[in-house]
């Protein structure tokens, strides 16, 4: 691929060199380990670079201002994902931020989660979900390159 690139760039053309440093950055906050490793198996095929924490402090810990996204789970040990959310926004008011919950059917939580907003709320477990997951990721980075 890096032969290639060299040849585009002696005719002018523009490339993305396709390295890990380049790609869009997700940043997964989840408890489950099998929920990390399906999300990011999908997403690295799709081009994207994978980050994976499994707590909100950590989730927080590792925000930075490449990354473009962030996957969310509702319930996590020791913080709650909206406060989760809350802390993300001090930091990066602009980031989108994706809830991911195995929690639809309860109502406190899916009010909870819709009153702050997020760039979307996708229920784990549904034949649909890594579909609209991925959707709104597109919507969220064409949203973002887009932007003047």
């Amino acid at each position: 691929m890096n032969r290639f690139n060299e040849l585009l760039k002696k005719f002018n053309y523009k490339t993305r060199s396709l390295e890990k440093s380049n790609l869009p950055k997700i940043l997964i906050i989840d408890d489950s380990l099998n929920i990390q490793q399906a999300l990011k198996r999908t997403l690295i095929q799709k081009n994207h670079d994978v980050i994976l924490e499994s707590t909100g402090k950590g989730g927080i810990d590792a925000l930075t201002r490449d990354i473009f996204v962030v996957i969310l789970d509702v319930k996590l040990p020791k913080m709650d994902g909206t406060d989760v959310y809350l802390k993300l926004k001090e930091i990066n008011p602009g980031i989108p931020i994706i809830f991911y919950s195995a929690y639809p059917g309860d109502k406190k939580i899916v009010k909870k989660c819709f009153s702050l907003k997020p760039y979307a709320f996708i229920e784990k477990g549904v034949a649909q979900d890594i579909d609209s997951l991925y959707q709104s990721i597109e919507r969220a980075f064409l949203k973002k390159i887009i932007k003047p």
